[in-house]
């Protein structure tokens, strides 16, 4: 069975789970979505943040993911039908449309065996007022 089919079971098994996570240090790592508050910006237009809770701290996680492959297999094949750019080295940054897309695709690539590494890009830890 190749690489793209393995990771094409991956994603209908996990597709219907309700709990979202990844992989830090080969530890399970589960992200609560927080509640969206809409704000006004300076151009009194309404943004929504994607907030998460990981591990007690609030942070925004962005709609990419940031994996190392195993050394000799090729990227192509492992991010097949995703954007991605090399970083340095075996990284790469992978862009999917949404966050929560970022945290399944991550904890998919690391489940798969085909990356060392594989987590969401979390841009910041936020403070709730």
């Amino acid at each position: 069975m190749n690489k793209i089919s393995i990771l094409l079971i991956f994603s209908s098994l996990t597709m219907f789970a309700n709990e979202l996570y990844f992989y830090q240090n080969g530890k399970k790592i589960f992200v609560e979505k927080l509640k969206n508050k809409t704000k006004e910006n300076n151009y009194n237009l309404k943004s929504i943040d994607s907030k998460y809770k990981i591990n007690n701290k609030n942070v925004i996680i962005q709609p990419m993911v940031i994996a190392k492959i195993k050394n000799g297999d090729l990227p192509n094949d492992i991010f097949y039908g995703y954007t991605f750019e090399n970083i340095y080295g075996n990284v790469y940054k992978i862009y999917v449309s949404n966050d929560i897309e970022a945290i399944s695709l991550s904890s998919k690539l690391y489940e798969s065996n085909m990356v060392e590494y594989a987590n969401p890009n979390i841009k910041r830890s936020i403070n709730e007022k």
